[in-house]
């Protein structure tokens, strides 16, 4: 067993660790997401950039799970630098 703790900002049921690429993220991709007027594949081919999932993966989720992991990407952006070491 390694002693060395995951990083990932989120597992999946399946086990699969999904770690936020946050310099994938513009502020314009944000204000999109927070717009409800966005198109749903604008807002999955966003996901799938900032997960490293592909929008198949993404649209396989459950509602559930899909909705738990874009309230993770919330929760970490409103203070994205605090795990940032360079700052």
């Amino acid at each position: 067993m390694s002693d060395e703790v995951s990083k990932a900002d989120f597992v999946l049921k399946n086990g699969k660790e999904i770690t936020f690429n946050l310099d994938e993220l513009s502020h314009k991709d944000w204000t999109g997401l927070v717009n409800p007027r966005q198109a749903k594949n604008k807002e999955e081919e966003i996901f799938s950039r900032v997960f490293g999932m592909t929008v198949k993966e993404l649209e396989e989720l459950t509602e559930v799970e899909y909705r738990k992991l874009s309230k993770a990407l919330v929760t970490r952006v409103v203070n994205p630098i605090a795990t940032d070491p360079n700052v």
